[in-house]
């Protein structure tokens, strides 16, 4: 089995601000999800951050509905973890609804070919509420509720987990103090996936330029943003072999040819 993972397309209507090209982030995941089309994968995962945000409840919508005719044309089942920029003018039940792929209430998990996958929702705050816009990125939460069920869920599988979430959970540190992409109570989270001994892969986004750790025999791995330069494309393919409980991961991060592949 295999399967496709990309994170931080931020599509929106914005002006590119010379990082983010907003302008090319639809074309950008019609190629990524292309090359998981031939690539054959089993199912995609986008691990947050698929659109930038709005308080016009009407352009979000109208974004969302863009994309989600882009995910149905792959014809490939797709799965997403929520992100901080996937907020607006909705109240929170309608806007979950209208993600594609996000599980009812934010967080779930299933199963295939002999496999837990485990999908989180990072958008909590200190009080366990959802996170709203006065938030701020680099203060947020997995909330106790979430993690009492990570707990259970993990407690009753008898097979290898993977882990999907948008906010990072590694322990990171960025001129001394805890680097921001990280949620504050990242030891918590941490302890549970250690306690079970059935997770050895975390993948997540959130932090663009990406990045790679091994906690106590878990591989954190941080995606780069799909939405981070004009051509550049990111994405990862990963092979599974859960009798091993291994994994094989293949990044490409090639740009764009002239005829629309990937280098």
């Amino acid at each position: 089995m295999r399967f496709g993972v990309f994170a931080d397309v931020h599509f929106c209507s914005r002006e590119d601000d010379g990082e983010r090209f907003f302008s090319q982030s639809k074309r950008k995941l019609e190629a990524c999800l292309n090359r998981f089309q031939k690539a054959k994968a089993d199912f995609v995962v986008c691990l947050g951050d698929l659109i930038d945000g709005s308080e016009d409840s009407e352009e979000l919508k109208a974004w969302l509905e863009e994309l989600q005719t882009v995910i149905r044309g792959s014809g490939l089942p797709f799965y997403m973890c929520p992100g901080n920029h996937d907020r607006g003018g909705l109240p929170d039940a309608d806007l979950l609804a209208l993600l594609p792929g996000v599980p009812a209430g934010g967080y779930g998990s299933f199963e295939a070919e002999g496999i837990h996958f485990v999908l989180l929702d990072s958008n909590y705050q200190k009080d366990g509420r959802r996170r709203t816009a006065a938030v701020k990125w680099d203060e947020l939460y997995l909330d106790e509720q979430q993690l009492q069920w990570l707990e259970m869920d993990l407690e009753q599988t008898d097979k290898p987990a993977v882990i999907f979430v948008h906010a990072n959970l590694d322990s990171r540190l960025l001129e001394g103090e805890r680097d921001p992409h990280v949620v504050v109570n990242h030891r918590q989270v941490r302890a549970v996936l250690e306690k079970s001994g059935k997770v050895s892969l975390v993948l997540q986004g959130h932090c663009h330029s990406g990045a790679l750790t091994v906690q106590r025999g878990i591989s954190y791995v941080t995606l780069k943003a799909l939405v981070e330069g004009e051509r550049q494309i990111p994405g990862l393919m990963v092979d599974c072999d859960p009798q091993k409980e291994e994994y094989r991961l293949e990044f490409f991060d090639g740009a764009e040819t002239d005829d629309g592949e990937t280098e």
